[in-house]
């Protein structure tokens, strides 16, 4: 199995979020909050679907520098906040990034599993802190 070295895991990561390179990358970012997680082909997955909830918005320039290493990861620079909800959105479990705007789209690229999972009620509002998410890729003998 072949792997990769850690300074180039951390150069993906940031082509991936800041959109360099020679792809085309989304210019923004929509970090979608779930209470099932998605497949491993973003289908499937239950986002949050109360009429008050949409996604955030996240520009490129909202993560840091890749930080090399086993595992290479790259996190938010800013806060990321959710309006106060005004109905229930479930036991939320998971994050997405997403390529759309449009809440319920199966657009979910990047996605993961939140440290704690939290039921979202009336009044309630999900807030993500600066360095809360991080997205990781590594070799299959990083340590994680």
């Amino acid at each position: 199995m072949a792997g990769m070295i850690d300074s180039f895991e951390a150069a993906i990561l940031d082509h991936v979020t800041d959109g360099g390179g020679g792809t085309t990358n989304p210019t923004n970012w929509y970090v979608a909050l779930y209470t099932a997680a998605p497949n491993e082909d973003g289908t499937g997955g239950t986002e949050c679907s109360a009429s008050e909830y949409q996604r955030q918005t996240m520009a490129n320039t909202d993560w840091s520098s890749a930080v090399s290493g086993q595992p290479s990861t790259v996190s938010n620079s800013t806060t990321v906040a959710f309006p106060a909800a005004t109905s229930s959105w479930g036991t939320v479990s998971h994050f997405g990034l997403c390529s759309g705007a449009t809440k319920g789209t199966a657009d979910v690229q990047i996605w993961g599993a939140l440290d704690t999972s939290k039921a979202v009620n009336n009044g309630d509002t999900v807030s993500f802190a600066a360095a809360a998410l991080t997205i990781q890729l590594g070799d299959p003998g990083d340590s994680y």
